[in-house]
């Protein structure tokens, strides 16, 4: 008998040990095989949940030419992260054709459905018309690769998705909040300015009320807009007026305080720009919970009993008034106020001189 035999009929652990590491070594090789055959399976669609599995949690939603981006603040998602630059994006892109196992595409960000925010009295939408409309939009960089959905970041870093096996209610919430938004956001267009009124100030100033007139009202509310004067269609800005207040864009007349030394109201071209505008989707073409009950005009003043149905907690209004005479704007003011209970008065100052009038016009929001 050979000493080799010897050994190998002396040691049958070494043996089996042998036979078991092959063994552990071919089902690994195996499992290597069917996780890179499965990753690099051909599929049709890149619709679903996918998950980040690294410190941030990161949930997209991908569906059809739509991928929504969501950062929370813990795993259990109950609540979606505030708005930080870069965490939370929404956007477009042209989805592969059926059957691919690699593609590269870049996401094309829509303002309109990330701008969304959801609050506990309402859904409330807020977009920047710059931003709206965009000529010149943002792009994420993105691949599909080895089963995976890859964010490519401008500093060279990445962000892998994975498949997710569970629903994420919170996100299936808010996408359905940004799809409803991104349809209403498709009537947003720019205000069209008619003719523009400008009556001195009462106190004698050199700034002036210009009663602004929008020729395209619509449904949306505008905050904050801002009127710049061309000397002609593409020239330089020849004065720029920032808004005081603003009316419902659902009519003509708008209000602006403006100084005299930097607008031109003798230019032919004139545009009207708003920063911001929002629209309460539950409440649309409600308008304002807050309403004039009834008014009186004083000299210098008109109180104005509010009230209102909804309220709930203090909150910030503006109220403006504006006084006609046989059809003409011939004065008018604003203010601000919280209402801080169901039924105030408030006492709006009549900015300009008013001689006569026979209408007046009171508007909240």
């Amino acid at each position: 008998m050979s000493t080799t035999e010897t050994n190998t009929e002396s040691n049958p652990t070494n043996s089996t040990l042998k036979k078991a590491i092959l063994i552990v070594f071919a089902i690994a090789a195996v499992i290597f095989v069917c996780i890179k055959l499965y990753n690099n399976r051909k599929i049709d669609s890149l619709d679903g949940f996918w998950e980040s599995r690294g410190k941030e949690h990161y949930v997209a939603y991908v569906h059809g030419d739509t991928m929504d981006i969501f950062w929370f603040e813990d795993r259990a998602e109950t609540r979606v992260a505030s708005w930080y630059s870069g965490f939370r994006i929404s956007g477009h892109f042209t989805p592969p054709d059926p059957g691919f196992n690699n593609y590269a595409w870049d996401l094309i960000y829509d303002y309109n459905r990330t701008s969304a925010n959801f609050v506990e009295s309402g859904i409330v939408w807020h977009a920047s018309q710059n931003l709206s409309f965009e000529t010149d939009p943002l792009e994420f960089r993105f691949e599909y690769k080895d089963g995976k959905i890859i964010r490519y970041y401008d500093d060279g870093g990445t962000e892998v998705f994975y498949p997710s096996s569970r629903e994420h209610l919170e996100v299936d919430m808010q996408v359905a909040i940004y799809d409803m938004q991104h349809e209403i956001s498709q009537l947003a267009v720019p205000l069209e300015v008619g003719t523009v009124k400008e009556l001195p100030l009462a106190d004698g100033s050199t700034n002036t009320l210009l009663f602004v007139e929008v020729t395209n009202p619509n449904i949306f509310r505008i905050n904050d807009p801002e009127m710049l004067f061309y000397d002609q269609p593409g020239d330089a800005v020849m004065g720029e007026c920032t808004f005081g207040c603003y009316i419902d864009a659902a009519y003509h007349a708008v209000l602006v305080t403006v100084n005299n030394t930097r607008c031109d109201l003798d230019a032919p071209h004139s545009d009207l720009l708003y920063s911001e505008y929002g629209i309460t989707v539950p409440d649309l073409g409600v308008g304002t919970p807050v309403k004039a009950a009834d008014s009186e005009v004083r000299p210098g003043t008109v109180d104005v009993n509010v009230h209102s149905d909804a309220y709930t907690e203090p909150e910030v209004f503006k109220i403006a008034v504006v006084f006609y005479k046989e059809g003409e704007i011939v004065g008018g003011g604003y203010d601000y106020f919280t209402l801080d209970r169901p039924d105030m008065t408030i006492p709006v100052p009549i900015l300009t001189e008013l001689t006569d009038y026979d209408d007046y016009d009171i508007f909240i929001y």
